[in-house]
């Protein structure tokens, strides 16, 4: 299948293309530490907060995810590609009966060359080559056993749904208008 385009340019948090999703990391620690280092393995978001803590010398929360990547910045580290996740974040209200609003949006995850989508709402799933279609034009999902990639779609499919099923999020509270007020 082919899509001309994902148009999401001026409304993003819906689907997980790179278009939306992939930014650079770009940082920089006021004693140089790493500098001109370019990084190559998979990061992602949640890795900034380790990082930062690890520069710091402050222990990590209880509940954080990610990993530090400063062995990466100083070289006492080479770790191999692993994979990374993605949840859309819209529609804003809560999809299903679930108490997780995020369950029934879409879940990507991806690795040093592949890119799952998930979309729990209906099953679907979307396989994308980023090294050879880095526009993410061309849904492999259909053709993965003439391709001979079932291994690596069960892997980030098997990735995927653990992702999901750790998934620990902290209890919805509401709060009336009075509350918000008094904060």
């Amino acid at each position: 299948e082919t899509q001309d385009t994902h148009s999401e340019v001026w409304n993003h948090g819906y689907t997980l293309y790179d278009e939306t999703i992939r930014t650079p990391l770009i940082v920089r620690f006021p004693d140089e530490t790493g500098a001109g280092t370019r990084v190559k393995r998979l990061v992602s978001n949640v890795d900034v907060m380790p990082t930062v803590l690890e520069w710091l010398g402050l222990p990590l929360p209880n509940r954080v995810e990610g990993s530090s990547v400063m062995p990466l910045l100083n070289g006492t580290q080479r770790t191999p590609a692993t994979p990374v996740f993605s949840e859309s974040t819209k529609p804003y209200t809560p999809v299903g009966d679930s108490p997780w609003p995020n369950d029934l949006r879409w879940k990507a995850t991806r690795d040093d060359r592949y890119k799952l989508l998930f979309h729990p709402v209906d099953d679907a799933y979307e396989l994308y080559d980023l090294r050879d279609d880095p526009g993410e034009t061309h849904n492999l999902f259909p053709i993965v056993t003439d391709l001979g990639l079932e291994d690596r779609l069960q892997s980030l499919t098997e990735a995927v749904h653990e992702f999901r099923n750790r998934a620990d999020p902290l209890p919805i509270v509401e709060q009336g208008s009075e509350e918000v007020h008094r904060q």
